[in-house]
């Protein structure tokens, strides 16, 4: 999705969440990453915009997906949001946990 629809639809904390995702995806490949949110759109009927709001879902639709391989992607989704957000604590939280303490991060600090 181009960057122009996201900033139509998402807050500043929010792209920035995605970013951290994106950039996580990234490392398995574009073609991954767009499985990846089919997947979670598919699943739960809901766009992948809504990541941000819903990690509890994000996190739900990567375990169907990826089974027990599911912890390497959070590792590496979460990695990437303690990065950005320099919350270096954030790497021992689970994905969900991660993504909402960034996206609050983010929200009050405004920057990435």
């Amino acid at each position: 999705m181009p960057t122009d629809t996201f900033s139509e639809v998402m807050g500043e904390a929010d792209r920035k969440v995605m970013t951290c995702i994106d950039e996580a995806l990234n490392c398995y490949g574009e073609s991954v990453k767009q499985v990846v949110y089919w997947n979670f759109e598919k699943m739960f009927n809901v766009t992948r915009e809504k990541i941000p709001t819903q990690p509890e879902k994000f996190s739900d639709s990567l375990a169907k997906m990826f089974g027990g391989g599911v912890c390497i992607v959070e590792k590496a989704i979460v990695d990437h949001v303690a990065s950005l957000s320099g919350l270096s604590d954030i790497v021992k939280c689970d994905l969900a946990t991660a993504l909402k303490k960034g996206r609050k991060h983010f929200q009050t600090a405004g920057q990435i």
